[in-house]
């Protein structure tokens, strides 16, 4: 099966999501982070779900847009049993991912036996009785036609459409390999195998649980002028597991045994990736104003349709991510990322200067806790300068100042500014800096203004309140999107004032919060 070329893009990002959180700094399972493992997009058996407040299931709701192809008319979609029907609506593609948790166990050679051991040494150095996981994924194949079941000049049924279910199985296992001949799941790479006639020092036995899952695919044409359809993808755990009853002495039971129990027959950072060929969908979070109503409508519960790339503003992409992250549209890994460092939303350069001051007894634990943390520690400790370099920082884009940059330069406003909703981005306008004063005591209070703040005489906090009867100038006079009035000023003995207001740093009180100056008080510093 020949997977869409934005599956290619989205690769990279979903990776990312997959491994989200695998493993965190210091990448060893004794840290206290580590403890609880494996927090975004777990599907849990239904039966612990009902349990335990977890879930067993996802769903995401898209926007599509069909685009007819070149000579093809509305004529062939008012007849949905005709072959150019199915033809030129064409199919979905959906490509399901998810981790599986892996029960690792080490076994140490005693005599002519095996036995279960803390510690056993590999050909790549220590490694432990742990918990690792595999990625899996399945990519699904379905006609639109079959899905949609209609032309969208037909009136739609007040009914359900009829589901698709597609099942999704990942067989459980038991692998057992010779210590010294350990293949890192991390990569393709197997180690040498101990030489002919000597015995293997130990063993690893990785153990998966059986999986049982559905993906649920529905579709309909929404109703207006525009072929517009609403595709929604459910992935569910479907196993049937139970976790056994918890004991009378211990009510509560041991709730990290039975998480690690119910972790090996769940779907972890599960998420789908869908592109339909013939079709693009539609931004959730900035769509076209036309389908700003369709939009609002759609509902996601553990993964957020992200838009793979599309362009930059427009709105749409041929690519879709259901992540259990929410993340802006058309997200990019950094290109200077040399790797992945499982918690994306840390410093890359940060992390490899840490994980490069690790000491010897932590990286050794790190690396006996996880291959892809020894593949991590590696790539740091090998990092060339000139990479390193490279994660310090890069311009992107470089704007050039213009109005609105400055609070005491208020850009135009948006035309209708006004009667936009407080949310929406186009109103910010309206927080703009204002040329009219704000009258305290009867004074009118604008730029350039002395004042001593007095924030005492209303809530403020514990900063504020050493702030008590500093003298300042007023930088400008800012009114919010709900009509409040916030006034920004530099202390007047403040070294570094100057500084402070070139680059926008201000203080911000309320007016009930200044007095007035007059000329001769001016000049006073501190009562």
């Amino acid at each position: 099966m020949t997977a869409p070329t934005g599956f290619d893009a989205a690769r990279e990002v979903a990776d990312a999501v997959l491994y989200e959180g695998y493993l965190l700094y210091p990448y060893h399972s004794g840290a206290l982070k580590n403890q609880v493992r494996w927090q975004f997009g777990v599907l849990v058996p239904p039966a612990v779900a009902a349990a335990d407040g977890e879930h067993a299931t996802c769903r995401t709701e898209c926007l599509l847009e069909h685009l007819p192809s070149a000579g093809a008319g509305l004529a062939c979609h008012g007849e949905p049993g005709s072959p150019h029907w199915a033809t030129e609506l064409g199919t979905v593609h959906v490509r399901t991912r998810f981790l599986h948790a892996v029960e690792r166990t080490v076994w140490a050679r005693q005599g002519a036996t095996f036995v279960p051991a803390e510690l056993v040494a590999t050909a790549r150095g220590d490694l432990r009785a742990d918990q690792e996981a595999t990625p899996r994924e399945e990519d699904t194949l379905v006609p639109l036609a079959g899905l949609l079941g209609r032309s969208p000049a037909e009136p739609a049924s007040p009914a359900e459409p009829e589901a698709w279910i597609v099942p999704l199985t990942a067989p459980a296992g038991r692998d057992v390999e010779p210590a010294d001949a350990h293949t890192d799941p991390a990569g393709p790479r197997v180690f040498t195998p101990p030489a002919a006639g000597r015995e293997p020092t130990g063993r690893v036995v990785r153990a998966r649980h059986r999986l049982d899952a559905e993906l649920r695919l529905t579709a309909r044409w929404l109703p207006g002028p525009y072929r517009v359809a609403r595709l929604t993808a459910e992935l569910r755990n479907v196993s049937s597991w139970s976790p056994p009853p918890a004991s009378p002495e211990q009510p509560g039971g041991d709730r990290a045994a039975a998480r690690d129990a119910a972790l090996g027959r769940s779907l972890i950072a599960a998420h789908l990736v869908l592109s339909a060929p013939g079709w693009r969908f539609l931004s959730l979070t900035e769509p076209p104003e036309w389908a700003a109503t369709y939009a609002a409508d759609c509902r996601n519960e553990r993964a957020w349709p992200v838009l793979i790339g599309g362009g930059g503003g427009t709105g749409c992409a041929d690519t879709v991510l259901a992540a259990p992250i929410i993340l802006p549209d058309n997200p990019r890994v950094a290109q200077e990322s040399v790797g992945p460092f499982f918690d994306a939303t840390e410093i890359d350069e940060m992390l490899t200067l840490r994980t490069q001051t690790l000491t010897d007894e932590e990286k050794a634990l790190a690396r006996s806790t996880d291959p892809r943390a020894a593949d991590l520690l590696d790539r740091a400790d090998h990092l060339a300068p000139e990479l390193l370099e490279r994660l310090h920082g890069a311009v992107r884009e470089v704007r050039p100042a213009g109005p609105g940059s400055d609070p005491r330069t208020p850009g135009e406003p948006t035309a209708g500014a006004a009667d936009l909703p407080s949310w929406d981005p186009r109103a910010d306008d309206r927080a703009a800096a204002t040329d009219e004063p704000v009258l305290i005591d009867g004074v009118a209070v604008s730029a350039g203004s002395k004042v001593r703040l007095n924030p005492a005489a209303t809530s403020a906090d514990a900063q504020d309140m050493f702030l008590t009867g500093r003298v300042a100038t007023v930088a400008a006079v800012l009114r919010d999107l709900d009509g409040a009035t916030h006034v920004a000023v530099t202390l007047d003995d403040d070294p570094a004032a100057d500084l402070a207001a070139a680059v926008g740093r201000y203080r911000y009180f309320a007016p009930g919060e200044l007095v007035p100056l007059g000329g001769a008080e001016h000049g006073e510093a501190r009562p």
